[in-house]
């Protein structure tokens, strides 16, 4: 545990992700849910302060705990955002006759963030492997790689458990 303050270079880091992020994160919440866009930085921000005393040095480096935090806030933020959406009941559109589900960009945002996150903790032979399958069958990515299919699918199957474990499953059940 760290009981050290958050070095300069640091803290300007998490203000421009925070900025960042809370931009993002302000065209999918709606305004009802976040007063404006500095309470959301000013969220964010304080959430790295109070967390950093979980940093480890040994355990990585600033930026990445940094980036760790505000995506788990993020996801915590747009999960608490969906649910009250879900009690304040169906939006319909202004012609009355379509549902309209405002829940698609959050969605979809908090699956970019969870899925960064655990490609984040991967090793750089990981990392290509996904960056492949992203393009390329398994196949194809096999030869791609110069890798024996086998060898592949097993770190196909090793990646999903990561996700699994990451409970990415979850927005597609």
């Amino acid at each position: 545990m760290s009981t050290r303050a958050i070095d300069p270079s640091t803290l300007k880091f998490a203000k421009t992700l925070v900025r960042i992020k809370a931009r993002q994160l302000g065209r999918v919440i709606p305004d009802a849910a976040v007063n404006s866009q500095q309470d959301l930085e000013q969220e964010l921000l304080l959430e790295v302060v109070i967390r950093w005393p979980g940093f480890d040095p040994k355990r990585g480096n600033a930026e990445a705990f940094v980036e760790s935090v505000v995506r788990a806030k993020l996801c915590k933020m747009l999960r608490d955002a969906k649910r009250a959406k879900r009690m304040s009941g169906p939006t319909v559109s202004i012609d009355g006759n379509d549902a309209v589900d405002p829940d698609d960009e959050s969605r979809v945002l908090c699956i970019r963030l969870d899925v960064e996150t655990v490609i984040g903790k991967l090793n750089a032979g990981n990392r290509r492997v996904c960056d492949q399958l992203l393009r390329e069958s398994v196949s194809e990515a096999a030869r791609q790689l110069r890798t024996p299919r086998s060898t592949l699918e097993y770190a196909v199957n090793s990646l999903r458990e990561r996700f699994e474990k990451a409970d990415v499953d979850q927005y597609f059940s």
